[in-house]
């Protein structure tokens, strides 16, 4: 296995003539499946077997979901920033949200 850049992508594609490669639908772009049809590669169809092991946490990974999740911590933040954009014509852009979140982190300590 190789990584490629996306400007050396088509070139190693093309380079696929003749094997069999599976492209995972649901994930990929109809672009690949072009590119790898026109290269003369057998394509199949099939989920992408590393998604479940990927979304499966270890200790570390659940112990740091539920400390950012915290209520005391982070998690009720968004609250307060949401109930203050209520009836407003003009809600705040994403930058300006970050910063009343930031801002009432600081107040609050958490």
């Amino acid at each position: 296995m190789r990584l490629e850049t996306p400007a050396d992508l088509p070139q190693a594609l093309a380079e696929l003539r003749g094997k069999g490669v599976v492209v995972d639908p649901a994930q990929s772009s109809s672009w690949y499946f072009e590119a790898l049809d026109q290269a003369g590669a057998r394509v199949g169809r099939a989920e992408d077997p590393c998604m479940l092991p990927r979304a499966c946490k270890n200790p570390v990974e659940i112990e740091g979901t539920k400390r950012a999740h915290n209520p005391r911590r982070g998690g009720a933040l968004p609250v307060p920033a949401l109930v203050a954009t209520e009836g407003q014509t003009n809600p705040p852009d994403e930058v300006e949200a970050v910063s009343r979140l930031e801002g009432f982190r600081e107040e609050t300590g958490r």
